[in-house]
């Protein structure tokens, strides 16, 4: 008789893109019976690309789920990782719970708390069932500040300052506008200029550019936030433009096939520096994600 050995599963939660549906409910994935893909959008194929090379690194079950906070899918990772498990003898016994997420201070980390019964009120105005799973879970934090990110960010930040170079600007002349999606209110968004202070701090001492700005989108806000934020974002370009200088526009992302093209629409007319390099792919970032389980 085969008897499973007990053991504990990780279960990652990704955002997902626009396009692959990975918003919300999961709208528009193209199998909605897995919330997966047969052909998946960059963003989706960047993390689970990290993902399998993560499983040839641990001895730990893992699984992605994506969608902010959609129950039906997370309940169908949770299934794949069990009947993962099932296959190498062992029983799906305890649940740890990774939001693949840059902050921890987000409605979407909240709905998922509430979700994987981590916090007893629903935070949003929105009808959400629990998961099914009925064993221990350990939710995790999001990314939040982690100084290992700031290697790669400093990465990014010499590519950058490469090609600035080359159009024959100074160190002095550059100024780094650290570019994030950002938080739908004023409380959320304090931690996470905060989180981005913490690591322009780090940036400034490896790459000590003339300025650093920040800039927090708030793409899900209501238009006077969003108004606002584009033209805050706007000046630091411009501003240094007109300075005699040249904005680094560095993004804080985990992927492309995101936001990206609502950054460069938003400098429409403007001269700057980019590259559209996020934090994926990086074998850096793996030893990171690593580091949380």
């Amino acid at each position: 008789m085969n008897i499973a050995l007990a053991d504990e599963g990780v279960l990652f939660l990704a955002h997902g893109s626009i396009h692959g549906g990975g918003h919300g409910h999961g709208h528009g994935v193209a199998d909605p019976h897995t919330c997966g893909y047969h052909h998946p959008p960059i963003w989706e194929q960047s993390v689970l690309e990290m993902i399998e090379s993560l499983r040839g690194q641990s001895t730990k079950d893992i699984e992605v789920a994506f969608g902010m906070w959609s129950t039906d899918c997370f309940n169908l990772g949770i299934e794949r990782l069990r009947e993962k498990m099932a296959a190498r003898g062992k029983t799906l016994d305890s649940l740890r719970v990774i939001p693949l997420y840059l902050s921890s201070y987000s409605p979407v980390i909240e709905m998922q708390k509430y979700i994987f019964g981590k916090r007893p009120d629903l935070p949003l105005p929105i009808p959400t069932a629990r998961i099914a799973f009925q064993g221990p879970i350990d939710y995790r934090p999001a990314i939040d500040y982690n100084p290992h990110l700031s290697m790669i960010l400093s990465n990014r930040l010499q590519h950058l300052i490469q090609l600035a170079r080359e159009q024959n600007y100074s160190l002095s002349q550059m100024e780094v506008v650290f570019v994030m999606h950002g938080p739908i209110s004023e409380e959320d968004n304090t931690h996470w200029v905060e989180m981005a202070q913490k690591y322009l701090r780090d940036l400034s001492y490896l790459l000590p550019v003339g300025k650093f700005h920040i800039v927090s989108l708030r793409d899900d806000a209501d238009r006077p936030t969003r108004d606002e934020a584009t033209k805050i974002f706007r000046q630091f370009v411009s501003g240094a433009q007109e300075k005699g200088g040249v904005a680094l526009v560095l993004p804080y992302l985990i992927s492309k096939g995101g936001i990206e093209t609502g950054i460069l629409k938003r400098l429409d007319g403007l001269d700057y520096i980019w590259t559209g390099e996020m934090i994926l792919p990086d074998l850096f970032f793996q030893t990171v994600i690593l580091n949380m389980f």
